[in-house]
């Protein structure tokens, strides 16, 4: 057993400079510390972390105190059971998630144990392949991620990251057409595959398009759902794309069944937005794509965990990570542990942290 006789939260920065969470645990078998980013696209205001984290020191730590942190399961139940509502709205999915990773972490160092291990199992260890964000401009309709295929170790991305760092293609994006701004993505994986040796191929993360006249809107230009599923069919084919992240409507269920059925054999497409969607069954969405982005928003680590499952009974490849919330480096680790194909992370900052600690789990297998 290992018990928990101390928490400790404070705010930290990111290897991007923004505010982050530590998460210091003590247990009978010594401390351990880990960090997490704060989930949102915009700056989280000082002052609300501060609130929260006062919030916890005095409602939520107090009853985590004595508990044994092998059990993981019990004590994201406890966390549920300590906030009360459905989206952690008195502890903060923050919170939340950063004693359950904080948990996690401290069971497995108690027992001299990679996370990953102690998480999946004596089967863990498939590692997820990067899915590397590129800058974009803000106003962009698609933030674009270079997929790496057939790379041999981790080690390998390390060239190619510092290439793409270097280039930054991508930050004229108005100043282009969308055909320009392919054909530079193009030439950077051009480049890199004879510098680095490595094929890359682009996906996209999707900006919402759709607008309540039940159409998309790009540019000057409107369409029905139909039109907008060729279009996106006729991109996908134009330039070989192998990812889509919330191309349409989240509530546009039967869109998404078509747009899978015409392109997913060779595209991975997922509907991330389902859940600001109203009345979208979790059942729908995971019978009309192929893919699913295993967000650290969903809250503790077992709501990720069963989250996943659910969505490979279904047959669907999963994705850690998203746009709002960076994969931290324990994230490689949730990856490993639950057998997700992919890991989002960025070519700076925190995603280098991220792919050092791939790099690392690879070296311990």
């Amino acid at each position: 057993m290992s018990i928990i006789s101390d928490i400790k939260l404070q705010i930290r920065l990111n290897g991007a400079g923004n505010l982050g969470l530590s998460t210091l645990i003590t247990t009978d078998k010594g401390s351990s510390e880990v960090f997490t980013s704060v989930s949102s696209l915009l700056p989280v205001p000082l002052a609300s972390l501060q609130s929260s984290i006062q919030h916890a020191k005095n409602s939520v730590i107090p009853h985590l105190i004595g508990i044994n942190t092998s059990d993981q399961i019990q004590f994201d139940a406890y966390l549920h059971e300590i906030d009360g509502t459905n989206d952690f709205g008195q502890i903060t999915p923050d919170i939340a998630r950063a004693l359950s990773y904080a948990n996690a972490h401290a069971a497995a160092l108690s027992y001299d144990n990679a996370l990953y291990r102690h998480l999946g199992g004596v089967y863990a260890g498939d590692i997820p392949l990067p899915f590397l964000h590129l800058d974009c401009n803000e106003t962009s309709p698609y933030h674009p991620v270079l997929v790496p295929i057939h790379a041999t170790s981790m080690e390998d991305l390390i060239p190619v990251i510092s290439m793409i760092y270097r280039t930054k293609c991508t930050e004229d994006r108005d100043s282009s057409s969308t055909d320009e701004w392919f054909e530079q993505i193009h030439r950077m994986c051009e480049d890199v595959l004879e510098e680095c040796g490595i094929t890359l191929q682009p996906g996209l993360i999707c900006k919402s398009m759709y607008g309540e006249d039940g159409k998309y809107h790009l540019g000057d230009r409107s369409y029905t759902s139909d039109e907008y599923i060729q279009s996106l069919i006729e991109l996908v084919q134009a330039h070989d794309i192998i990812f889509l992240e919330s191309p349409l409507f989240g509530g546009d269920v039967q869109g998404y069944a078509s747009l899978t059925n015409e392109i997913g054999d060779k595209t991975l497409i997922s509907n991330s937005t389902w859940q600001t969607a109203a009345n979208t069954p979790i059942h729908d969405v995971l019978t009309s794509t192929n893919s699913m982005i295993i967000s650290p928003t969903l809250g503790t680590i077992s709501d990720i965990y069963e989250m996943n499952k659910r969505a490979q009974k279904h047959g669907l490849e999963t994705i850690i990570g998203d746009s709002v919330v960076p994969a931290d480096p324990i994230c490689a680790h949730i990856g490993c542990a639950c057998g997700c194909i992919g890991i989002q992370i960025g070519t700076c900052g925190q995603g280098i942290e991220t792919l050092n600690e791939l790099i690392r789990i690879e070296e311990s297998l």
